[in-house]
């Protein structure tokens, strides 16, 4: 009877293991285009400080990747693109510039639009997929389109705010 048992939960595991491999396969890339981003996402921050167009210096030829990485020239809004073997292809994550002051943050545009100085630290990035929602409605204007199963935890959560990551660490490193 024993043996029934844990052949029966043996195949149960068998059968899910590669859906679950594949899952952790994509959930890796996905983390993998954003980690590309990471180069993109300093060139809008310094654009930004410098009064230039967000996109200005930016090609996407990133060597070996197969994301595409794409700059909205007018909000620095980056866009990763999956190739097919992630969730279907041409899926989405996406990267959304924004500028805290104090406890309110605005999209980066007006910040810049408006002649106010800009500060690094000040600049926060909000990632988007299919279930990010947020006060902010300019988030919510730029979605991604990627299964957020696939998206890491702070581009999945609903409602969530973006987290002012290099804010924290300035923070921190001034105690």
């Amino acid at each position: 009877m024993h043996l029934a048992v844990i052949a029966a939960l043996l195949m149960l595991v068998l059968m899910h293991l590669p859906a679950a491999y594949e899952s952790y396969k994509i959930r890796d890339r996905v983390l993998a285009g954003i980690d590309q981003s990471q180069r993109v996402k300093e060139l809008v921050a310094a654009n930004a400080l410098q009064g230039k167009r967000f996109a200005q210096g930016w090609v996407d030829t990133v060597a070996g990747v197969r994301e595409g990485i794409s700059v909205e020239p007018h909000t620095g809004v980056i866009t990763i693109t999956y190739p097919a073997d992630i969730d279907g292809g041409d899926k989405t994550l996406v990267l959304v510039p924004m500028y805290q002051v104090e406890n309110q943050v605005y999209p980066l545009t007006t910040k810049v639009n408006s002649k106010v100085p800009l500060v690094a630290a000040k600049i926060i990035w909000a990632c988007t997929s299919t279930l990010t929602r947020s006060k902010i409605s300019f988030i919510n204007d730029h979605l991604g389109t990627i299964q957020s199963k696939f998206a890491p935890a702070e581009c999945r959560s609903p409602y969530r705010q973006p987290i002012p990551k290099e804010s924290v660490r300035e923070e921190l490193n001034n105690r």
